[in-house]
């Protein structure tokens, strides 16, 4: 997650046990857990899109 200045804040996860998770919902639980990111980060002031806060974060990673 991200906040208004585009740093790194937060990480949303899911685990269960691979038994109780078919391959094919593995792919749905990342959509769902990718949007609940995105929404937080826009809760906490992050504009998509916007070119300050991708470079932001973008740049930290490449360290």
């Amino acid at each position: 997650m991200l906040d208004h200045t585009g740093s790194i804040v937060g990480a949303l996860a899911v685990f269960a046990p691979t038994f109780r998770v078919p391959d094919d919902r593995v792919v749905k639980f990342a959509e769902m857990t990718r949007d609940a990111a995105d929404e937080l980060s826009v809760s906490m002031g992050y504009e998509r899109g916007s070119q300050k806060s991708t470079s932001t974060w973008v740049a930290r990673l490449s360290r």
